[in-house]
């Protein structure tokens, strides 16, 4: 093999390789042999037959794609223990997946008959405009309770100890319901579209579209049928934009009672850390206070998160497949790890988080699905995060890679068995290990100095 050319294009570097077809063939008469192995062909025990007869035998189809297959593993870990590669590292994305392709000018040439040049698509970090850290939004975020904040939760308390006195007039907004109701689409019903006794909130906008608003003048044995158009964004994709009815029967009218904050009812709720209005506030400040205490960190990495990724153009939408495919197996491994202890695979977890009852389809679809989404997002995290890094000029003392490299592999010691441990490990004087922790230790750092700035400024 052979580098011929690194190229810069508009989201990637690519190296081109050269690949002869003895290589090629190499690898291709091992696949063979290796389909073979448990054939029963007569006259010859299996995996003893000559390698003309076993061509013969397998799929030569399936051969030719799992050594496609391995002749891109095998470029690439190639690839990046050249010079050449490590000299464009600092610009490349992620250095554990890449797209791959046959050099254009080879496109009409044989594999395995001619010798070949392959283009190896590196993915690249971005430059795009961010905003100054003191920008960053800080609403919602306090570290104190102050009054808006205490006053604001005592009325979600209150509101959540309302009263629901029924009546026998006609249903108007703020009013509380108890409904059935049946949900269908083009005359079908669709699941999730069916309960019975629920209890709606007329104007709380849980429902799509105007549905409460239309079960407005009703009483209490009244039927209504309910037409809502979904929303274009609606979470559930095959029913974006759809039109629906709803057959509604309503079983209860009652008019809400919200209780005012007074001495009598802070008896009513018969507690001893309180007895009046101004012990119940200092009680339930107290509790607020606890609360921001324990939840603030968390809080703010939430805000910041969803900043950074908001930052990412939305003209950018370059997530190579083979990246996204990466990052969310690993986000799934993490997620199974922490979980059990011990990795396995997907479906053996899902059966295990579903009480040991095989799960159907549709429900590894829509976990694969998430976390897809997520790793979506840790691509524009990092993106973000490494101009952050770059603005601001953050680096690594000595002692923190050191640091840093001990936390990682004690980490992963106490989850994986020895031998495991062994090849998972970080070393540090492997470059490709080396950048990548240096990358994870920066951008824990940037989220620190971040927070350090938002800590400052809310009360």
């Amino acid at each position: 093999m052979k580098i011929l050319s690194i190229r810069d294009e508009a989201n990637s570097v690519v190296f081109e390789v050269s690949l002869d077809k003895k290589v090629q063939n190499e690898i291709l008469d091992r696949e063979i042999l290796n389909a073979a192995k448990n054939l029963k062909v007569p006259g010859y025990r299996p995996g003893k037959m000559p390698f003309d007869v076993a061509k013969k035998s397998v799929d030569i189809r399936k051969c030719f794609d799992k050594a496609v297959l391995k002749i891109k593993d095998r470029a690439e870990d190639w690839i990046v223990e050249q010079k050449e590669f490590l000299d464009q590292i600092e610009k490349i994305y992620d250095f554990g997946v890449c797209d791959f392709q046959i050099n254009k000018k080879y496109e009409n040439k044989q594999l395995f008959v001619d010798d070949f040049v392959f283009d190896f698509h590196f993915p690249t970090y971005q430059k795009f405009s961010i905003k100054d850290i003191k920008d960053f939004d800080i609403s919602g975020l306090n570290k104190t309770v102050t009054d808006k904040l205490l006053n604001d939760e005592i009325n979600k308390f209150l509101e959540q100890n309302k009263n629901l006195v029924p009546v026998e007039r006609k249903s108007k907004l703020n009013d509380m319901l108890t409904i059935d109701f049946k949900g269908f689409m083009n005359d079908k019903l669709f699941d999730g579209g069916t309960a019975s006794n629920y209890e709606l909130l007329l104007g709380s906008k849980k429902f799509v579209d105007n549905f409460e608003e239309q079960l407005v003048d009703l009483k209490a044995g009244d039927k209504k049928t309910v037409n809502v158009t979904f929303p274009k964004d609606y979470h559930v994709k095959e029913m974006q934009n759809q039109k629906a009815k709803f057959e509604v029967l309503v079983k209860a009218v009652y008019e809400v009672e919200i209780p005012k904050l007074d001495d009598k009812f802070i008896k009513s709720l018969d507690n001893s850390e309180f007895k009046d209005v101004d012990s119940f506030k200092k009680y339930f400040k107290k509790l607020l206070q606890d609360n921001i205490d324990k939840n603030l960190n968390e809080q703010i990495l939430q805000k910041v998160g969803a900043q950074l990724i908001e930052q990412v153009p939305s003209s950018y939408n370059y997530y190579p497949p083979s990246l996204i495919q990466s990052l969310s197996d690993s986000l799934i491994d993490n997620v199974i790890l922490n979980s059990v202890g011990k990795l396995m695979p997907l479906d053996e977890f899902l059966k295990l988080a579903n009480g040991n009852q095989k799960v159907d389809d549709n429900v590894k679809k829509n976990f694969v699905s998430q976390y897809m989404f997520y790793a979506i997002n840790t691509i524009k995290i990092r993106m973000v995060a490494k101009l952050y890094v770059e603005k601001y000029k953050i680096t690594l003392t000595d002692s923190e890679l050191q640091d840093g490299l001990k936390e990682y592999n004690n980490k992963i010691s106490e989850k994986l068995p020895k031998k495991e441990f062994e090849k998972e490990k970080l070393v540090i004087e492997k470059p490709l290990e080396s950048t990548w922790l240096k990358r994870e230790l920066l951008s824990t750092k940037l989220i620190e100095f971040i927070k350090d700035d938002i800590l400052k400024r809310i009360k």
